[in-house]
């Protein structure tokens, strides 16, 4: 039988966690939003909580499948230091053990991650002394590298999603949110956007610009005829 691990999330009250008697519940429903989901693991596959995590939203989970290790962070406040978090979780899938680590150069506020051909590709909020960046890191070392931190020399609202194709381009949000939590001393610099970035030429192309609004999540299909973005719920 297969299983997906959660992160449970606390600090907000209108955010309930799973716990022992809700998850038994969804593991023995059937109906089509669940089914939805899990049968693209495995018709018989489970949720398990593996860990109750303090502070508030844990984001940007990447499984790294090389190490069974799910990374994943701690974003906003309350937490950290005026709300930023310079260390990520690493939970080990075989141990249960959860440890800590930090990048070197430091990284903070992430929201989206994905994990490619050994890296974990990742959008940040950045913060005072740092603008908003699309970034690799490697496990192995915990080295970060950014890729990109501006718009024809123009910083990005907050980087809050991002999804890869095939071809190992990008797709990213530019949204709001990190900015409202008031992590960076100037007003919002661009409005909130969807990006198309070719990895080949590092142009950024120009999806989706919302002159009123949000953007937040985004996905692109499997063979990259589909691309579906949301706002944060309110």
């Amino acid at each position: 039988m297969s299983q997906l691990g959660i992160v449970g999330r606390r600090g907000f009250p209108h955010l309930p966690q799973l716990h022992r008697e809700q998850l038994a519940a969804l593991n023995g429903t059937r109906d089509s939003n669940r089914d939805s989901l899990m049968y693209k693991f495995r018709p018989d596959a489970t949720i398990e909580q593996l860990q109750v995590l303090p502070f508030q939203i844990h984001e940007a989970p990447c499984y790294i499948p090389e190490k069974s290790q799910l990374f994943s962070v701690e974003w906003g406040a309350p937490g950290g230091r005026n709300s930023e978090h310079d260390y990520q979780y690493l939970l080990d899938l075989k141990t249960s053990n959860l440890t800590t680590i930090r990048t070197n150069p430091p990284t903070r506020n992430l929201h989206g991650c994905v994990y490619c051909k050994g890296r974990l590709h990742v959008v940040a909020d950045g913060g005072p002394h740092e603008t908003e960046y699309l970034a690799t890191i490697d496990p192995a070392t915990w080295e970060r590298t950014t890729i990109l931190n501006n718009l024809e020399e123009q910083p990005f609202i907050s980087l809050n999603d991002l999804d890869m194709d095939r071809e190992g381009n990008y797709y990213m949000t530019n949204s709001l949110s990190g900015w409202g939590q008031y992590l960076h001393p100037c007003g919002a610099p661009t409005a909130p956007t969807v990006y198309f970035v070719n990895t080949t030429t590092m142009r950024i192309k120009t999806l989706l610009y919302l002159q009123n609004g949000n953007t937040s999540g985004v996905a692109v299909s499997a063979d990259g005829g589909l691309l579906g973005t949301g706002r944060p719920v309110e």
